[in-house]
């Protein structure tokens, strides 16, 4: 009998252990698995003539990641960087709807106020000229 111990990312919670672990022991030759979605660890009991590969592969074939490279589960966020930058872009947003939709709705009402355009279609003009300033802003 064999142990053996695999770094396992992609778990986020005790379901994702699960799916783990029954991908494992649907393996033929596979006693057990312990798998804990904290560790990242998965930890196997099996005969010898399971091989590695094989593990592996039933555990990307479940979705998850094997190995050290799991940049995906290193998301954390208390990450200040990432929150700044969000603060940033989201700024820029604002302020981009604000000038296209207002610029819209004063340019409509102070310097052509009889173009006979509709109350709404000059709206969905405003939300475009919006959207599209928060772009070019962004």
């Amino acid at each position: 009998m064999s142990n053996t111990t695999l770094a396992v990312g992609g778990m986020t919670c005790g379901g994702c252990a699960n799916n783990v672990s029954n991908a494992l022991t649907s393996i033929q030759g596979v006693h057990s698995a312990e798998v804990n979605h904290e560790t990242g660890e998965a930890t196997i009991d099996h005969s010898t003539d399971v091989s590695p590969e094989q593990l592996e592969s039933s555990v990307i074939q479940a979705g998850y990641t094997i190995g050290a490279d799991q940049s995906s589960s290193d998301f954390d966020w208390r990450d200040k960087s990432v929150w700044k930058q969000s603060a940033h872009n989201t700024k820029w947003c604002l302020i981009g709807c604000s000038i296209g939709d207002m610029g819209t709705i004063a340019f409509f009402q102070f310097v052509i106020p009889d173009s006979g355009w509709s109350t709404m279609s000059i709206m969905l003009l405003a939300m475009f000229n919006g959207i599209m300033t928060s772009i070019a802003l962004e």
